[in-house]
């Protein structure tokens, strides 16, 4: 049987994907993961859904509060090609901008594997730490 998904069912599976690990909910999350799908992450790599929970887990203790701003999302049959900008927050205040970019292979239905390139990004600093 051949699974088709449309570009509009891409783009749904990415976009409640990366809302998902924004909210820290791994159980949703992998709901759009293959069982043994793969997430390359800077230089990073997680194999399977349970080493991926892990990742989204330990993402979310780093930076309680995780924002993505999507630049653009492009379709080209299964695969999705992601530009946006993190805004994260560390527990201590701080706040940080990481440039990404993803790339999202599907197959049937599911994501296969994901490679999130980030940029060099800004920490930005409390005023008390500039100030002083």
């Amino acid at each position: 049987m051949v699974y088709e998904m449309s570009e509009k069912d891409v783009k749904s599976i990415v976009h409640d994907f990366y809302v998902a690990v924004c909210a820290g909910d791994t159980e949703r999350m992998s709901a759009f993961l293959a069982k043994d799908a793969v997430l390359e992450w800077a230089s990073f790599k997680f194999e399977g859904e349970d080493r991926i929970r892990r990742w989204s887990k330990e993402l979310k203790q780093m930076f309680p509060q995780i924002i993505i701003k999507e630049n653009s999302l492009t379709i080209k049959g299964s695969r999705a090609t992601h530009s946006f900008v993190i805004y994260v927050t560390f527990p201590d205040g701080r706040r940080g901008i990481l440039p990404a970019t993803g790339i999202y292979d599907l197959k049937e239905g599911r994501i296969q594997h994901i490679t999130i390139a980030l940029s060099p990004g800004v920490i930005l600093l409390s005023k008390d730490e500039v100030d002083s």
